[in-house]
């Protein structure tokens, strides 16, 4: 030997890669990863910084001009009314409920109602569900966020789903309304979230399969999420505790959904009989008594006109995100948010009937996979040969290893695709703008808040008048009487009447209504269901016109009986 000491070398060996997106964890002795460490405050100042952005953005772009578009529809004065009769009748409708959908949605409205009430006072009724749906989109959009990094999604790329979500035309306008998949939506993303937990401790799964139930008792059609969650609860449990973490999940989402068949059997209405309403009639006629829509594939059918309306608000973000669907199940890191968008439009695809609000579960999920894909892309372009160049680097404890250090000429290029995207997206952003003040434009809620101070000051409250459901719980609240004051216009064809209480009410039809006012949900429903509502068809033409509230297409007319003495104009 020549004396000289030998310094012995580290391990050359490189840790193993960790997912992008994923903290390294430690493995414990009996195989099981162990929770990634905490981050301390101080470096969550940030991220929490940019959720509030977030937030605030959504906020901003939904909330403003809210009161002016779009025009009230008669669904959200249903749900409206509905939690109006949990929060004061201790009911579940304000007519005889007949399981048309779970209830959980309007009775989270009227806990809404209950707690805000003394603190907001919203112009009409329907004016103070929108400020729920309001808060719905701005935990949906924080939640998109948080939903984006579980699945690995860089900072920017989460950010950019928000930001997508947030300003889409189409977004903007559906989630206004009061919608019950917009009560819903909040509970499916977070049931998303609880099943990615990087943990995976059995209360998240279990909490996920809790969060999916209510989204389903909220709306039944956000139960075609439910294969694209548990594939979620799947691929995130791993190992030996895998059956045990997913039968968590299964069992609460079972337990909470047998909550509302209990309830119906409880009342006696779960199977049909004589002289009550059933859950079984119900789901009977929700699968396949409902009118066919048609296929979205015949350009002549009611559902390619739902279609086409929702790509003329939005071409780009619903149309990319179905789209790319396929690519994006293909991929890892997309694969769940690409089977959220491809089961449900699959499930659209069949003939059948097409929910108008069906796009509002969708367009979160079509957001994630834009920007997943685009994430996916500008890691594989960064990382990439003609982009990056190995170069050996001597380390601080002595050994040699390989770096990838961009070149000029890469980076340079990536400079120019970024550049490329950003005028792109203000080309997007500004007709997304232009169509939003679009929407913006009506003045559907002063017109409403007009009619109902003519009628507060112009109509006795004993009178009988026939309205549609956005006006019940305003001219009720005004003193006219739920049952034979403020007369929902569905309930007085008899023809088609699932409540024989009114028809008992109201023996001699139309000769019986001492008013009608007639508002665009009226003429709407006339005008697309011309064989039916005859009586109403009737009393509209033989009723003398009082006063007309409103210009343009939002105008609402009142009629009066003219067996009474002429009203005041």
């Amino acid at each position: 030997m020549s004396g000289q000491m030998v310094r012995p070398t580290q391990p050359t060996t490189r840790p193993a890669s960790t997912p992008p997106g994923e903290s390294p964890l430690s493995i414990r002795p009996d195989g099981v990863p162990e929770a990634p460490p905490r981050t301390p405050w101080r470096n969550r100042i940030g991220p929490i910084a940019l959720v509030t952005g977030l937030a605030v953005l959504t906020a901003v772009v939904h909330g403003r001009g809210m009161a002016n578009g779009p025009a009230f529809i008669d669904d959200e004065g249903t749900y409206v009314a509905q939690a109006w009769a949990v929060q004061h009748n201790g009911t579940l409708a304000h007519y005889t409920y007949w399981y048309d959908h779970p209830p959980l949605g309007w009775m989270l409205l009227a806990l809404w109602n209950w707690v805000t009430g003394p603190f907001l006072d919203p112009a009409t009724a329907v004016d103070g569900g929108r400020q729920f749906t309001l808060v719905c989109a701005v935990v949906s959009a924080i939640l998109i966020y948080f939903l984006g990094r579980r699945l690995g999604f860089a900072r920017w790329a989460a950010s950019a789903a928000v930001i997508a979500y947030a300003l889409s035309p189409l977004a903007v306008d559906y989630s206004r309304y009061v919608y019950l998949d917009n009560i819903g939506l909040p509970f499916l993303l977070g049931a998303f979230v609880l099943a990615l937990s990087p943990r995976r401790h059995l209360w998240a799964y279990m909490g996920s399969g809790l969060l999916l139930a209510c989204a389903v008792l909220c709306k039944e059609t956000l139960l075609l999420f439910a294969p694209a969650v548990l594939a979620a609860a799947w691929v995130n449990s791993k190992g030996r505790t895998r059956p045990f973490l997913v039968a968590g999940f299964v069992s609460t989402l079972i337990l909470i959904l047998l909550l509302y068949p209990v309830y119906a059997l409880l009342k006696g209405e779960l199977l049909p009989g004589v002289g009550h309403v059933s859950l079984y009639d119900a789901v009977k006629f929700q699968l396949g008594g409902r009118l066919s829509t048609g296929s979205i594939l015949n350009s002549n059918s009611r559902s390619a006109e739902i279609v086409t309306t929702w790509l003329q608000l939005d071409p780009w973000l619903l149309g990319a995100g179905v789209l790319l669907s396929p690519i994006a199940v293909a991929l890892r890191r997309t694969r769940l948010v690409g089977l959220a968008v491809l089961i449900p439009v699959l499930a659209a695809l069949r003939p059948g009937y097409l929910p108008d609000p069906f796009v509002i579960a969708l367009l979160p999920f079509c957001a994630l996979v834009v920007a997943g894909l685009a994430d996916t892309g500008v890691k594989k372009l960064v990382m990439s040969r003609a982009f990056v160049r190995r170069r050996p680097s001597r380390q601080a404890d002595g050994a040699w290893r390989v770096q990838r250090r961009p070149v000029l000429w890469g980076a340079a290029g990536i400079a120019v695709v970024a550049i490329a995207a950003l005028v792109a997206s203000g080309v997007l952003i500004s007709g997304w703008s232009d169509k939003t003040s679009d929407i913006n434009a009506g003045k559907t809620s002063a017109t409403t808040q007009g009619v109902v101070n003519y009628v507060s000051a112009g109509i006795p409250t004993g009178a009988r008048v026939l309205i549609d459901d956005t006006l019940f719980v305003d001219l009720v609240d005004r003193g006219f009487d739920q049952h034979t004051g403020a007369i929902w216009f569905y309930k007085l064809d008899f023809t088609n009447n699932l409540d024989p209480s009114v028809q008992k009410r109201l023996p001699n039809g139309i000769r019986d209504i001492d008013y009608v006012i007639y508002t665009p949900v009226m003429r709407s429903a006339l005008d697309t269901q011309p064989g039916g509502l005859q009586p109403v068809r009737e009393a509209v033409k033989s009723f003398r016109r009082c006063v007309s509230v409103g210009t343009g297409t939002e105008h609402i007319q009142i009629l009066q009986n003219p067996a009474l003495p002429p009203c005041a104009q």
